[in-house]
């Protein structure tokens, strides 16, 4: 299989590369980091003759990019996209409805929505782990070793903190409904409370400008603005109980003012840092954003991949494939976030164990070449 690898500079086109090297596929790289992948002839015609000149069997990127779906068409040449962003606006765009179109998502409930958009070849494929690179760097010493840490962003500069002014009730409204949300994992309650009377209240006082490149519905627009202000709540709130009691790091370059009891560390690399944090982080959060509604994010594999102990919020397909007190462990609610933490604090053991079943199931089921052979094997 002769592959025209697209990239954008993603953190996974090195493990990508490594698993399609393993397993024999020659590949031809074209990098276009940052660029409008919506609206752009000049792209369209390096890609497309990039595919000539190539004689690529596929074209691949992670992410949906429509410029490179049209130029797949044009060359009549399979275009495979691995999509591990959500929400991921691309997938909007009227391209999707290309016959030449593969597309694999990791979040079943982003998959149907997809699929009622018009696409046909659409794909439900978790994401995956290089455990070739992991396994080396998992025998290194290494200066990290936290209590309780936590990669991520606080989303705290998101649309809805940009609002200058909502009128008291509509505010009340969302408060009331983000806490009723707040209460519940693994059901989206958001949809059927944002009404067409709460948008049109919305459109009133937030700028929301259509484009016929990316038609996103309005209401999943305000359901996704939501979601972010969620996530900056739950994850503020969760870091600050947790705080109170254990030693608690955050690896982010969010703002330290809304967790001042936190130790904030900055950001790690991808590659080169945060396996380590991961290993050697006696429990690892994982505090999914709300716009993953069914999917497991990538930092719950690459905790499990470094061998490190996942306490994760329930979220629905890391149930369905990964076992809660063998492989993992899930909360519920902040009460039982806090009570979870404890008990595995004082059970070292315990704590061993469901990591090390839980860096089992990677090698086994999620690896890079594991997940490419589902991707072939669909085409």
């Amino acid at each position: 299989m002769h592959i025209l690898y697209f990239s954008w500079e993603e953190n996974c086109k090195i493990d990508m590369l490594d698993a399609l090297s393993r397993m024999g596929c020659p590949c031809f790289l074209i990098t276009a980091p940052q660029n409008n992948y919506l609206d752009n002839p000049d792209l369209l015609n390096i890609v497309y003759q990039a595919a000539m000149d190539s004689h690529c069997d596929i074209i691949f990127s992670f992410n949906y990019l429509p410029v490179v779906a049209e130029a797949a068409e044009r060359a009549k040449i399979p275009y495979v996209s691995w999509v591990y962003d959500c929400p991921h606006w691309s997938l909007f765009s009227p391209t999707v409805c290309s016959p030449y179109n593969y597309i694999f998502i990791f979040d079943k409930d982003m998959l149907q929505q997809v699929k009622s958009n018009g696409a046909t070849h659409v794909f439900h494929l978790p994401l995956a782990v290089n455990v070739h690179r992991l396994a080396p760097l998992l025998e290194q010493n290494c200066s990290y070793d936290d209590a309780v840490s936590f990669v991520g962003s606080l989303y705290e500069n998101n649309t809805y903190r940009q609002i200058q002014y909502l009128p008291e009730q509509l505010h009340g409204y969302i408060d009331g409904i983000l806490a009723s949300q707040q209460q519940i994992w693994g059901q989206n309650l958001l949809p059927d409370l944002i009404t067409p009377e709460i948008i049109q209240m919305l459109n009133n006082y937030i700028k929301y400008d259509r484009s016929p490149l990316c038609p996103i519905p309005e209401q999943l627009f305000y359901v996704n603005m939501l979601q972010a202000e969620l996530t900056c709540r739950e994850r503020v709130e969760y870091l600050n109980m947790l705080s109170q009691i254990f030693d608690v790091a955050l690896y982010s370059a969010s703002d330290q003012i809304l967790c001042p009891k936190v130790r904030h560390c900055g950001t790690v690399h991808y590659t080169t840092e945060m396996p380590f944090v991961f290993a050697h982080s006696k429990i690892n959060l994982n505090i999914s954003l709300r716009s993953i509604t069914s999917g497991i994010p990538l930092r719950a594999l690459d905790i499990m991949g470094c061998g490190g102990f996942l306490l994760s919020n329930y979220q629905p397909e890391l149930n369905d494939y990964f076992s809660n007190g063998v492989e993992y462990v899930y909360f519920e609610s902040s009460q039982d976030l806090l009570a979870k933490t404890d008990y595995y604090m004082s059970h070292p053991k315990e704590r061993a164990e469901i990591a090390a079943n839980g860096h089992a199931r990677i090698i086994s089921d999620f690896s890079y070449e594991h997940q490419i052979h589902q991707i072939f094997s669909s085409l």
